[in-house]
C-alpha cells in the first residue's frame, strides 16, 4: 500500500482508481456497449432490450465498414422502425432491398463486434415483480432497470471468457439511430457505470 501515487491523464487515473495504486504494468481492457430499449412505455405486452459490446478496435472496424455500408445503400440515419415502414432513409425500398441491406448490416456486426445481448419482459411479469412484498422504503426497479441488469449479465459472463485481465467496463446508454458518423459522433448517451472485473465477478 506504499507505492505512489502519480496521476497524469486519464489512463494513469483509471490505473488508481482499479487498484488504488499506481501499477503501470497493470492490464486491463475497456468495453463500450451501446443500448437502446423498446416497448417500455404503460400498455406494451413485452419490453426489450438490446446492445452490441466491443473494443475501440472493433468498434473503428465497425464504423469504416457500416459507413461503407450505409454510403452503398444511401442511408444517413439507420432505425429499425423506419426499415420496417419503408419510412424516410427507407422510402420506396422493396422487401428484396430491405433484406439484402439487413443481411450485409448483420454480417458487418458479427465479424467486427464482440457480442450483442439482449433481454426481455412481459408486462405481466413484471406486474408480478411490482407485487411482490418489499421491506419499507425499499425502491422496486423499473423496467429499464431490471432489463439493464440482464444486459449487463450477459455482458460479464462475455468478456470474463476472453481474458484473465482485468476489464473495465464503461457502459453508456444510447440512443437507437445510427448515422454514417457512426456511434461514437451520432448517438449521444450518458455514463452509467463503471467498475472493475474483481468487483463484478468475484
Amino acid at each position: 500500500m506504499n507505492a505512489p501515487i502519480r496521476p497524469s491523464d486519464c489512463i494513469d487515473e483509471l490505473c488508481i482508481a482499479l487498484a488504488h495504486r499506481w501499477e503501470p504494468e497493470r492490464g486491463f481492457m475497456v468495453f463500450t456497449a451501446y443500448f437502446d430499449e423498446s416497448g417500455t412505455h404503460r400498455g406494451a405486452d413485452i419490453s426489450g432490450m438490446a446492445g452490441f459490446v466491443g473494443n475501440a478496435r472493433q468498434w473503428r472496424k465497425f464504423e469504416k465498414r457500416a459507413g461503407k455500408l450505409f454510403k452503398r445503400f444511401r442511408v444517413d440515419v439507420f432505425h429499425t422502425i423506419d426499415v420496417r415502414r419503408a419510412d424516410k432513409d427507407f422510402d420506396g425500398w422493396t422487401v428484396d432491398r430491405k433484406i439484402e441491406f439487413l443481411d450485409e448490416f448483420q454480417h458487418v456486426i458479427n465479424e467486427t463486434l464482440e457480442s450483442g445481448v439482449a433481454s426481455f419482459i412481459r408486462s405481466e411479469d413484471y406486474e408480478y415483480y411490482s407485487k411482490l412484498e418489499w421491506p419499507k422504503r425499499t425502491r422496486r426497479d423499473s423496467k429499464y432497470t431490471l432489463l439493464f441488469r440482464a444486459c449487463l449479465s450477459q455482458i460479464i459472463d462475455t468478456v470474463a471468457q476472453i481474458s484473465q485481465l482485468q476489464p473495465v467496463f464503461i457502459l453508456f446508454w444510447k440512443a437507437a439511430m445510427l448515422t454514417q458518423k457512426m456511434p461514437s459522433e451520432s448517438i449521444i448517451g450518458r455514463k452509467v457505470a463503471l467498475a472493475s472485473r474483481r468487483h463484478l465477478l468475484d
